[in-house]
Parts: structure tokens; C-alpha cells; sequence
């Protein structure tokens, strides 16, 4: 709560990201790898819009689409810092779905319109030699039978971000965006080839493709 009122006070004069932001950085390295331990578990509801007020400061996120910003979110009147790597694994982390969403959960357990926002800003942050769409044309030549020998990505994620082109894929998926849910699907099977959640969204996606196409076919 010293740390949480301290933000609160520099708000008032606009000095939140004064010296690097490096108190808000070292309240959310604090607070959030243990946020879902017993030690919060009481109070989490209340960190949780601490840590959202700073990611506001921050990065101007959460961003509500369509929708009047929360009450708790103060304007403090800073510029926003560029989000890093670093910060966006710390990012993920606090927005990923606690229970990950398989191909028949109900949209509910998906990630929200804002975090699908932000997961694409993640994203362009992943370094090169874990960024799947290094090998997504060989992935697709694999699948289709014109490659014999499955790509790899020379590193994989790290574990704490793993599921992010999964969560992109399933997003997309339960809002029957199909080509878009396609694309996450294969970036993911890319990075972790034995995703079972992935094939059968992605099978399903093919599925719904080829499906409207043949619906809305009309022979000339």
C-alpha cells in the first residue's frame, strides 16, 4: 500500500514515469509473478486496479474498446513509455486467462477484445529467432505434403508467454474471424508442433472456410 499510494501522489503532479518509471516497474516486478499465490489472494481484486492504473500510466492500456474508461483509471497526464520485451512477458502474464481456452470452451474463457489488442502489440516485440513467421510458409508446405521435414524456430518462447499465438488464435476462433483464427492457429503449431488445441482449431477453421465458400458459391 506504500508503494501503491506513493503512485498515487507523484499521479497528482504528473511524475509517474519521472527516472524511468523505475518505481511503477518495480511494483509490477514485485507484485504480479506472485499475484495468484496465497499471500494476495485476499486483496487481489483490489491489486488488480493498482497494477491496471499502471499499466494505464504506462503503456495507455487497458484500452476499453467501445467502452467509457473504468472509474479507477486515472489520467495522471504522462507520456506513455515504449513497451519492451521484458515488460510484456510481465504484461502477459497478468492478462492471460488463468485457465487456458480450448477449441469447445465457451467464448467467456477467451481473451477480451483490449487484450487482443495488446497480445498484437506483444507480439512485434518476440525476437527474431523466436518468431514463428520465420518458417509459416514451410509449416504450411509441411501440412499440405509438400515438404517432407517439419520447421522449427531456433528458440522457443519462453514458457511464461508460450501460449500467446495460441490465445490470438482461440480469440479469433470463437469470434468466427476464420482466416484470422487460421493464421494464429499455424504460428503457434510453428512454435509448439504437438498443440492438439491448435490442429483441431485450425482443422475447424479450415472446415468453416471451406464451408462458407460452398455456400456462397453460385455456378455461372
Amino acid at each position: 500500500m506504500i508503494l501503491f499510494t506513493a503512485h498515487e501522489f507523484i499521479g497528482r503532479h504528473s511524475w509517474c514515469c519521472f527516472n524511468e518509471a523505475k518505481l511503477l516497474f518495480f511494483i509490477m516486478n514485485l507484485i504480479i509473478p506472485h499475484l495468484e499465490t496465497p499471500l494476495y489472494v485476499s486483496i487481489k481484486n483490489r491489486l488488480t486496479k493498482y497494477l491496471e492504473q499502471i499499466f494505464y500510466c504506462l503503456y495507455g492500456h487497458p484500452n476499453r474498446v467501445n467502452k467509457v474508461r473504468p472509474k479507477y483509471l486515472q489520467d495522471h497526464g504522462v507520456p506513455q513509455m515504449e513497451l519492451t520485451w521484458d515488460g510484456a512477458q510481465l504484461l502477459f502474464d497478468f492478462y492471460k486467462p488463468k485457465q487456458l481456452p480450448n477449441f469447445q470452451s465457451p467464448r467467456v474463457l477467451s481473451i477480451s477484445m483490449d487484450t487482443e489488442i495488446l497480445f498484437k502489440r506483444i507480439i512485434k516485440l518476440v525476437p527474431q529467432e523466436s518468431d514463428p513467421n520465420q518458417i509459416v510458409d514451410e509449416m504450411t508446405a509441411y501440412i499440405t505434403g509438400a515438404k517432407d521435414k517439419m520447421p522449427s524456430v531456433m528458440n522457443p518462447l519462453p514458457h511464461s508467454i508460450s501460449t500467446i499465438y495460441y490465445l490470438l488464435g482461440d480469440f479469433y476462433f470463437k469470434n468466427s474471424k476464420w482466416e484470422h483464427a487460421c493464421r494464429y492457429y499455424l504460428l503457434d503449431l510453428c512454435l509448439y508442433p504437438k498443440g492438439l488445441n491448435s490442429w483441431a482449431g485450425l482443422a475447424m477453421a479450415t472446415g468453416s472456410i471451406i464451408e462458407n465458400w460452398l455456400n456462397s458459391y453460385r455456378p455461372v
